[in-house]
């Protein structure tokens, strides 16, 4: 049987502090609080740009290990196709999805539409 995932867009939102967020927590300790109520989250950085290896390695050993990334794609790919270096830019989405994530999230413009499919 399949495993079900509830989490959300993203864990790092000052607003959630004293509402989801014990107010006395720090942000640096937001994700492991996080992980300990919820299984997965999508990564939003992603679509903007590469995050650090430092980062990526502070949030794995920040969850446990059966905890799912979802990282989007950063939006060259998935937005503006038209860009040199596309083939590039694909690399490193998956290299970083095949590094720590369990899922590859493409966000794609709203005019997208189904027959368009093979663009992807």
């Amino acid at each position: 049987m399949a495993a079900l995932y509830v989490g959300t867009s993203g864990f790092s939102y000052r607003t959630w502090r004293g509402v989801f967020y014990p107010r006395s927590l720090r942000s640096s300790e937001w994700l492991t609080y996080y992980a300990t109520h919820l299984g997965t989250v999508e990564v939003n950085t992603t679509f903007y740009r590469t995050p650090a290896d430092e980062t990526i390695d502070r949030w794995v050993s920040a969850v446990p290990p059966e905890f799912r990334f979802a990282v989007k794609a950063h939006r060259r790919i998935t937005h503006n196709r038209r860009m040199p270096n596309l083939e590039d830019a694909i690399a490193t989405m998956a290299a970083l999805a095949s590094a720590y994530a369990q899922r590859l999230l493409a966000r794609v413009q709203t005019s997208f539409r189904a027959a368009s499919s093979a663009a992807l």
